[in-house]
């Protein structure tokens, strides 16, 4: 190591006595530096400036785009839901689709067409068997609900510290038979109203059509494309920037997978168990019940309204029967709640390690908000939008923003905003 360095300064050495010119070269390239330093950099008038070139109005341009953009989906939400629905599936049946390709030597086309004849197939099976089901209790749910209401003010009633709630049922019951008289409509008049009921229904079920039509049809070319889709998004990013945005796009991809594809599956699994287990029970609408509460599982903690409802409709049964038969054992009602504890047991000890892990880092306040946002906002559309969305803003926040705001606050950096300058 030692010899290297002096054959270098011998090198060096021998380099100026040859070359004697290069040294003046570089003594008055620094006397050139040295002036321009003391020199006054020159202060560009912004008045000759395009508008691109100003930064900060490039900055607010490039927010109005995005928003702009997410308002424009908005409002073409007719082709843009079932296009996120499309890339929402895209997304989950990637790691499948390259499973087929590595484990039966596969091509991409074959194994996008057959995982997606299969999910056709599952998807009828499930329209033609459980879908009546569910529409047929929840049409007979809305029609019970006014007597499930009366019976509730009746138990109300022999209490006489519960007036303020006995008005809110009798508001209740005012409401969902006023409701339920409205959407029934009156009865047809003339032809005009019966062209215009059958013209309703036909523009709702093309629409449907329509919509189940988009669905594959968008996803077939974008899981076909996929990979390509990944690579031209990679390589609009700047070779320098590249190492940091793969990082924090793995972190959001980490996440939002970790939800998205983990919580999906374990929703649906524990909507299947919740409802087999109160149809045991003899809970009444078992399968919209059990459904229901496993699409509420996909926010944390939001699922256990499941229980009371579970419980009160299997109540409402027992004292019909208890009106025609005394003989009624009231310990039933404990067996809805055995069922809900066991499924939360099943869930975080053996369903959440197993599928899904830790990898979502979004608790159930964040995700509560943004889906009750992302729907106040924007419907069904901000729904879609609104679990990756927030995802991706809370890493931004913890690995970008935070950190920044950490450092200047102990004052290793300078303020990114002052508010007056010296």
């Amino acid at each position: 190591m030692r010899y290297r360095y002096v054959m270098a300064d011998k090198e060096k050495s021998k380099s100026g006595a040859r070359h004697p010119h290069h040294s003046s070269r570089k003594k008055a390239s620094a006397r050139n530096s040295a002036e321009s330093a003391d020199q006054p950099a020159e202060v560009t008038d912004w008045r000759r400036l395009h508008l691109w070139q100003i930064q900060p109005l490039r900055d607010i341009a490039v927010i109005a785009a995005v928003i702009l953009f997410v308002m424009l989906g908005y409002w073409l939400s007719t082709i843009t839901v079932p296009l996120l629905i499309a890339l929402t599936l895209a997304y989950l049946t990637e790691p499948v689709i390259e499973k087929c390709e590595e484990r039966f030597r596969w091509s991409r086309r074959k194994s996008v067409l057959i995982l997606l004849v299969l999910s056709v197939t599952v998807a009828l099976v499930f329209v033609l068997t459980a879908l009546p089901i569910v529409v047929g209790q929840t049409l007979r749910l809305i029609q019970m609900i006014p007597s499930y209401i009366d019976k509730t003010l009746v138990y109300v009633s022999e209490h006489k510290n519960a007036e303020s709630l006995q008005e809110f049922l009798e508001t209740a019951r005012q409401w969902v038979q006023g409701n339920a008289a409205s959407k029934a409509g009156p009865a047809v008049a003339t032809v005009g109203e019966a062209v215009r009921m059958i013209a309703g229904f036909a523009g709702s079920l093309f629409y449907f059509l329509f919509m189940v039509f988009l669905i594959p049809f968008y996803y077939y070319f974008i899981a076909l494309s996929y990979p390509r889709i990944i690579h031209y998004a990679a390589s609009l990013i700047r070779k320098d920037k590249q190492p940091r945005v793969f990082e924090l796009v793995g972190k959001m991809d980490r996440a939002v997978s970790g939800f998205v594809r983990g919580r999906l599956v374990i929703c649906f699994i524990l909507g299947l168990i919740y409802s087999a287990g109160w149809w045991i029970c003899g809970v009444p609408y078992w399968l919209l019940l059990g459904m229901a509460t496993g699409v509420l599982s996909l926010v944390p903690y939001l699922g256990t309204v499941g229980l009371p409802l579970a419980v009160g409709l299997l109540f409402f049964r027992i004292t019909q029967q208890a009106d025609a038969d005394q003989n009624v054992n009231y310990w039933l009602l404990v067996w809805p709640a055995v069922v809900f504890f066991v499924v939360q047991f099943i869930e975080g000890y053996v369903l959440i390690p197993l599928i899904q892990g830790k990898a979502t880092n979004l608790d159930p306040v964040t995700l509560l908000v943004a889906v009750l946002a992302g729907g106040t906002i924007m419907g069904i559309y901000g729904m879609l939008l609104a679990i990756p969305v927030a995802a991706c803003i809370k890493i931004l926040l913890t690995d970008v923003v935070w950190p920044k705001v950490q450092e200047w606050s102990a004052g290793r950096a300078e303020d990114p905003l002052p508010i007056s300058r010296e």
